[in-house]
């Protein structure tokens, strides 16, 4: 009884706010799902946004939803609170929640959120079970969920980012003009006259890298150039939950640099988008993000048998 009296003071004490990545895993028809949790906290009242994908025959299908979120005996609770945005294949079962029920640990400084999850049973639908194994993490641009939140206008509700700094305000001198002036269009930057801000570094092993490229959102028009090592390999593609894919060859240099150039930032910036990279077997996700003054990088370096 004192270790249980232990542990619920203990996890009253955390800080459990922040972006928490990790998997689901679905008993039903054994499948695992990419899974990430928001929890923010305003007033002492805990709350939080999910986001759930998955890729089936090469399209990226997602749901993002909001969270109510309480501490309950020792656990962490989690509980749906409606369907924020989707494009699901099939239209989503009406009042069917899924609740997890899980348990803060730490271990050499990585702190797990873990423990299973269920649906409620409904007239149509049995109950669903499975588990939920998330990591904190602090790398917010590698994650689905806060790009996802931003599009929608929603990462305002997240109490563990800063907000932007506004604008520092200028006095203004109001002087007469006898002809106005048309401002002038600015010229939209070459690759070269962007900076290049690097956004991931990865090991490969294999002779070619097989590349897939995604939205990371709101499908809003997002198109890309693909620069590696200085020459173009794609011109003015858009991004969306239909894969863009390519296959390149490494033999020719031990490190790469692939720059994703903004064509254009949709309706909702920033140009943001998720790369799958597929090297000897291994599957790494990437995201990245761009703008009309900045590259997306990522570098590619061999490893060293």
């Amino acid at each position: 009884m004192c270790f249980f009296l232990l542990s619920g003071n203990l996890l009253h004490a955390q800080d459990i706010t922040g972006l928490w990545k990790g998997t689901l895993y679905n008993d039903s028809n054994r499948l695992t799902y990419h899974y990430e949790i928001a929890i923010s906290e305003e007033k002492n009242r805990l709350y939080g946004f999910s986001h759930t994908w998955f890729i089936l025959n090469d399209k990226q299908y997602y749901g993002v939803k909001k969270l109510k979120v309480r501490k309950m005996k020792g656990k962490i609770v989690t509980e749906d609170d409606g369907l924020i945005a989707h494009n699901y294949p099939v239209k989503p079962a009406k009042n069917v929640k899924q609740i997890n029920i899980l348990e803060l640990t730490e271990s050499d400084s990585i702190r797990v959120l873990a423990g299973p999850f269920t649906t409620n049973r409904t007239r149509e639908y049995a109950p669903l079970t499975g588990s939920v194994t998330l990591k904190r993490t602090q790398q917010y641009r590698q994650t689905s969920l806060v790009p996802h939140l931003e599009e929608l206008q929603l990462s305002q509700e997240l109490s563990f980012i800063e907000p932007a700094p506004a604008p520092a305000q200028t006095d203004v001198v109001t002087r007469e003009r006898s002809v106005p002036q048309v401002p002038s269009v600015k010229p939209v930057l070459t690759v070269s006259e962007r900076t290049n801000s690097i956004q991931h570094e990865m090991f490969y092993e294999s002779d070619s890298l097989h590349l897939t490229l995604y939205d990371n959102g709101e499908v809003d028009g997002d198109s890309v150039s693909v620069y590696m090592n200085g020459v173009q390999l794609l011109h003015k593609v858009r991004l969306s939950t239909t894969p863009v894919t390519l296959t390149v060859s490494t033999q020719q240099a031990s490190t790469i640099q692939l720059v994703m150039y903004a064509e254009s930032l949709g309706t909702i910036p920033p140009n943001t988008g998720l790369l799958i990279v597929r090297d000897k077997g291994k599957v790494h996700e990437i995201r990245f993000s761009s703008n009309l003054s900045e590259n997306a990088a990522i570098v590619f370096k061999r490893k060293n048998n």
